[in-house]
C-alpha cells in the first residue's frame, strides 16, 4: 500500500510539470508571434557594439581601480604592522600580545572573575558588629560594588562603610551617554541605594573612562559632548537618588591634562549647583609621572581622593609578578616570626590543628566542662593504653593525650563529642629568622603576626623575607600624594586596597592569567587546593595551587592580617580612610568586615593626657563649599558685574578729569604714565574681549590689547602736543 502511493504522488509530480512546460512554451511563441521584426542597419549596429566594447572596458578600469585600492590598502597596512613591530623592537615598545596581557592585567579587575557567578550563587554571611559604632569619627570607609555582584548588596553591613560607589557609568566618549544600559538600569532600580542610606551610607555612582584612545576621543569631541555627560549623570542620579560620582578616567594624555582639568572643575560646580550635598571623589592612579592630576587644583573640585593602592603589579613594561600592595618590612629577614590564632572555634579542630596550644578556655559553663570531662575520660580508660599517667582533671593534659594516640583522634564518637565543645583558643607557630645575624649587643626581638583565618593557619606553609630590586610600595605612593596635595589636606586622601589575588601559571612559561576574589581564593585554601606562605617583607600572602604532579600556580593576595597592617599604615600617614575593591569579593566569609570593625569604625587609640582610650577620630580640612576657587565660579556674574561697574565709574571720572588742561598736561606729558595707560587699556581690553568670547586664546587677546591701547595712547598724546605748541 506504502509502496502504491509513492508512486502516484511522483505521478502526480510529473504530470504538474509537463502542463507547466506546456504552457510557458506557449506563452513564449504568443509573445513571437506578437512582436514585431525591427530592421536595423549595419552602422546602427556598429556603433552599438563599439558602445558596449567602450562600457566593458570603463567597467573593466573600475574593477581594476577598486583592486588596486584593495592592494595598497592590504600594503598600507602590513607596512604599518612591519613599521610597529620594528618600533617596537627599537625602543622596547609590547609587541601586541604582550599588550593583550597588560590590558588584561590593567584592565581585567573591572571585570568579573573567572567562576564569580557560581560564588555569587551561595548564600552569602551578613557580620553583625559587636561594637558600637560612632558617626562623629570622620573616617572614609569606601567600598566598590560592581554591578556584575547582582543582589550580593543584601549581605554588607552598610553601617561599617561612609561610602560605595557603584561601579559603572562607562562613558561613551563620542556622546557623553553610557555604554552598559543593563547596570545603569539596575543602579536606578536597585534596593542598594535606600538599603544603604538607611544606614547613613552614601551611595555614589563611578564615572569610568579607561585607555587612552578613548580619553582623546571625548575631549577632542565637541564641547557639547561634555554637557551631554554631565546632564545625564545629573538625570541618573536624580532617578536614583544617588550622593554624588567617583570620577574614574585613566591613562590620560599629557596633551589633555588641560582640558580633563577644566571638565573636572565643570563637572564639580555643575553637579554642586544642581544639589549642594553631592559628595565628589576621584581615583588617583598609582604613578603620575606626566603630573597630569594637578592636586593644588583639584583639591578645589574634588572631596575625596582614593589612591590606587592596589596596581603595583602593573608596571611601565608590562604586568610583574609579585604583591598587588606591598608595605616593606626592612628588617624582616633578620627577625623571627611568632604566629598566634586567637579565635572561637571547637575542640576537634583544635586538635587537628599543627600549632602548638598556648591556652584554651571553654564557652560553656564549668558544668558543661566536668561532664565533658567525664565523657573523654571514659573514652580514654576504655581504649586501654598501656601505663598512661596524666591529670584527669585537667583539660588540656586530657586534649594532649587524644592528640598524640591517632586511634583516639580518629574515634568517630570522640570527634563528635569535641566538636560540640566550643572554645576560645590561642595556637602558635614558631619559625626562625631566614638570615640569622650574630649581633654582640642585643638580638632581634621576634615579631608577632597574627592570623585571624583558622584554615589559611592551619595551611600556612612558611613564612618568606627575602629582598628584591623592588623599592616602591604603599606608603612611598602616599608620600608622593601627600607632598603634592599639602600635608593639611591629607585627611582628603583615601587608600585603595585589594580584596582579590593576581594568579601566575608557574607550571611551564610564566603567564599572567587574572584575577580570583578573595572568597574564591579561600575555597581553594580550605579544600586544601592551596597552601599559604606569609611574605613578611612585603606584608603579602602567596597561595600556592597544586594538583597531583605538584604546584602549577601562585596567587598573591591580601587577607586580614595583611589588610590590618596596611589600614593602621594609612591612619599612621594622616590620612582620611579606606576604600576596598570590591565589596562582594569576600562572599560567603565575614573575617574582613570584622577587620573593617577592628581597624576603622570601632578603633579606640590611647590618649596619654587622660590616661585612657579613646574613640579614633580624624579632623576633615577640604571643605569644598568653602574653598576660595568654588565661591568666585559660583559668584563670577557678580564680580564680573562688580567690576564692570568700578571700571565704568572710573572711566567716567577719568574722563571729566581730561576737560581740565592742567590734568591733561600732567597725565599725558610723562612717559611713564603713558606705559601705565597702555597697561591699563590692555587689560580691560582683554577682559572685555574674553568675557564677550571675541579672543579665542590668551595671546591674541595681549597682542589686541597693547595695539588698540597704544593706538589710544598715541592719539592723546599727540593731542597734548599739538595742544603745548599751541601755547604762547
Amino acid at each position: 500500500m506504502m509502496k502504491f502511493l509513492k508512486i502516484h504522488i511522483k505521478l502526480k509530480y510529473f504530470l504538474a510539470l509537463l502542463l507547466f512546460q506546456l504552457l510557458t512554451c506557449h506563452a513564449y511563441a504568443q509573445g513571437l508571434g506578437d512582436k514585431k521584426i525591427i530592421k536595423t542597419n549595419p552602422e546602427e549596429l556598429q556603433r552599438m557594439s563599439d558602445s558596449m566594447e567602450q562600457l566593458t572596458k570603463e567597467r573593466l578600469s573600475i574593477i581594476r581601480e577598486k583592486d588596486i585600492k584593495v592592494e595598497n590598502k592590504v600594503v598600507e597596512e602590513l607596512n604599518r604592522n612591519r613599521f610597529n613591530t620594528l618600533s617596537r623592537k627599537y625602543w622596547g615598545m609590547p609587541t601586541e600580545a604582550a599588550q593583550q596581557k597588560i590590558n588584561r592585567g590593567r584592565y581585567g579587575r573591572y571585570r568579573a572573575p573567572a567562576g564569580f557567578d557560581d560564588l555569587l550563587k551561595t548564600p552569602g554571611r551578613i557580620h553583625r558588629h559587636r561594637k558600637q559604632i560612632l558617626e562623629e569619627q570622620n573616617v572614609i570607609v569606601w567600598g566598590w560594588h560592581p554591578y556584575f555582584a547582582g543582589d550580593a548588596f543584601r549581605s554588607y553591613n552598610f553601617k561599617l562603610l561612609t561610602h560605595v560607589a557603584y561601579y559603572a557609568y562607562e562613558l561613551n566618549p563620542f556622546t557623553g551617554g553610557y555604554q552598559n544600559f543593563q547596570a545603569i538600569f539596575d543602579f536606578k532600580n536597585s534596593e542598594l541605594i535606600p538599603m544603604a542610606q538607611k544606614d547613613s551610607c552614601k551611595v555614589l555612582l563611578t564615572l569610568s573612562c579607561h585607555r587612552s584612545e578613548n580619553v582623546e576621543i571625548f575631549f577632542t569631541s565637541p564641547r557639547k559632548v561634555q554637557q551631554n555627560l554631565i546632564d545625564s549623570l545629573i538625570s541618573v542620579l536624580d532617578f536614583a537618588g544617588g550622593d554624588g560620582i567617583e570620577i574614574n578616567f585613566e591613562e590620560i594624555p599629557n596633551e589633555y591634562k588641560e582640558d580633563f582639568l577644566e571638565f573636572v572643575k565643570e563637572l564639580s560646580f555643575q553637579l554642586r549647583e544642581h544639589n549642594n550635598n553631592f559628595t565628589i571623589a576621584m581615583t588617583l592612579p598609582l604613578y603620575d609621572t606626566e603630573k597630569v592630576y594637578d592636586m593644588g587644583f583639584l583639591q578645589n573640585w574634588v572631596d575625596i581622593f582614593i589612591i590606587s593602592g592596589f596596581n603595583f603589579h602593573l608596571r611601565p613594561g608590562g604586568v610583574g609578578k609579585g604583591a598587588l600592595s606591598p608595605l616593606f618590612s626592612d628588617d624582616a629577614a633578620v627577625r623571627g616570626s611568632y604566629l598566634s590564632y586567637s579565635q572561637t572555634t571547637n575542640l576537634d579542630s583544635v586538635l587537628r590543628s599543627p600549632g602548638t596550644i598556648q591556652s584554651i578556655q571553654l564557652v560553656q559553663n564549668e558544668d558543661y566542662m566536668n561532664k565533658l570531662l567525664d565523657t573523654l575520660n571514659a573514652f580514654i580508660l576504655a581504649s586501654r593504653i598501656e601505663n598512661l599517667e596524666y591529670n584527669k582533671y585537667e583539660l588540656g593534659d586530657v586534649l594532649r593525650v587524644i592528640q598524640l594516640y591517632e586511634p583516639l583522634l580518629n574515634n568517630a564518637n570522640i570527634r563528635q563529642t569535641l566538636r560540640r565543645a566550643a572554645c576560645r583558643v590561642e595556637l602558635a607557630k614558631y619559625y626562625q629568622p631566614q638570615d640569622r645575624v650574630n649581633f654582640f649587643l642585643f638580638k632581634p626581638e621576634w615579631d608577632t603576626v597574627s592570623i585571624y583565618e583558622f584554615d589559611v593557619f592551619n595551611g600556612l606553609g612558611g613564612i618568606l623575607s627575602k629582598t628584591d630590586t623592588v623599592t616602591d610600595d604603599i606608603s612611598r605612593a602616599v608620600e608622593r600624594y601627600a607632598r603634592a596635595i599639602g600635608k593639611k589636606h591629607s585627611s582628603s586622601l583615601v587608600l585603595g586596597l585589594p580584596y582579590y589575588g593576581a594568579v601566575w601559571q608557574t607550571r611551564g612559561p610564566q603567564e599572567f592569567l587574572g584575577y580570583l576574589s578573595y572568597a574564591q581564593i579561600r575555597n581553594l585554601i580550605r579544600n586544601g587546593t592551596a597552601t599559604v606562605r606569609y611574605d613578611k617583607r612585603r606584608n603579602t600572602m602567596i597561595a600556592t595551587v597544586s594538583d597531583s604532579i605538584g604546584p602549577y600556580q601562585e596567587i598573591f593576595f591580601d587577607n586580614s592580617t595583611s589588610l590590618s597592617l596596611k589600614i593602621d599604615k594609612a591612619f599612621d600617614m594622616k590620612l582620611g580612610g579606606v576604600a576596598v575593591w570590591a565589596l562582594s569579593y569576600d562572599h560567603g566569609y565575614n573575617e574582613l568586615w570584622e577587620t573593617l570593625e577592628e581597624r576603622v569604625a570601632a578603633k579606640t587609640v590611647w590618649n596619654v593626657e587622660t590616661e585612657k582610650f579613646e574613640t579614633f577620630k580624624i579632623s576633615k580640612s577640604n571643605k569644598i563649599h568653602y574653598t576660595v576657587a568654588y565661591q568666585m565660579k559660583r559668584n563670577a556674574n557678580l564680580i564680573f558685574a562688580t567690576l564692570v561697574f568700578i571700571t565704568v565709574f572710573m572711566a567716567v571720572g577719568f574722563v571729566f578729569s581730561l576737560l581740565d588742561w592742567r590734568v591733561r598736561d600732567v597725565m599725558f606729558y610723562s612717559g611713564a604714565f603713558r606705559i601705565f595707560y597702555i597697561t591699563i587699556f590692555t587689560v580691560l581690553i582683554m577682559v572685555l574681549g574674553s568675557w564677550l568670547g571675541l579672543f579665542q586664546n590668551h595671546i591674541s587677546a595681549f597682542l589686541v590689547g597693547i595695539i588698540l591701547g597704544g593706538i589710544l595712547i598715541w592719539l592723546a598724546t599727540s593731542l597734548v602736543n599739538k595742544n603745548h605748541e599751541k601755547l604762547p
